[in-house]
């Protein structure tokens, strides 16, 4: 070491028990202090992350709205196949509600936006609704 590392390193040499030098490789090297030092390896603490609340389309039926205007939205917005799409569309038919997937709330809300949006731009304009509902979490044991 020379010039300033060697100035530091003779400064600590000086200090006594605040600090040590030890020689590694031929080189003084300065060790930290004997107070911040442990034997045991540092430990993060264990945080368990809640996982974000999730959230289900909920689409509803109407007198108005052409089931093949369901059908192709629910393929469009949701990436649902033809068929996936037909059998939700004919739940909504004929129980009058249906819930569809599981998202966080930005996308729940997204996705139902968009397809509020596509009901309106329709010419005539469809009264499709679809709203979102949070999912109520299963119980885990704890």
């Amino acid at each position: 070491l020379t010039g300033v590392g060697l100035d530091l390193v003779n400064h600590f040499r000086g200090l006594g028990g605040s600090s040590r030098v030890v020689e590694f490789m031929g080189t003084d090297v300065i060790d930290a202090p004997p107070e911040i030092r442990t034997d045991e390896p540092q430990r993060r603490p264990v945080m368990k992350r809640k996982r974000p609340p999730l959230f289900t389309i909920v689409l509803f039926n109407d007198d108005y709205t052409p089931k093949d205007f369901v059908t192709r939205v629910l393929q469009a917005r949701l990436g649902l196949s033809f068929w996936q799409a037909h059998e939700i569309t004919e739940l909504i038919h004929n129980k009058g509600i249906a819930k569809v997937g599981q998202f966080t709330r930005e996308v729940a809300e997204m996705k139902a936006g968009l397809i509020m949006d596509d009901a309106q731009r329709e010419k005539p304009r469809h009264p499709f609704k679809a709203d979102i509902e949070e999912i109520e979490p299963e119980s885990d044991g704890e």
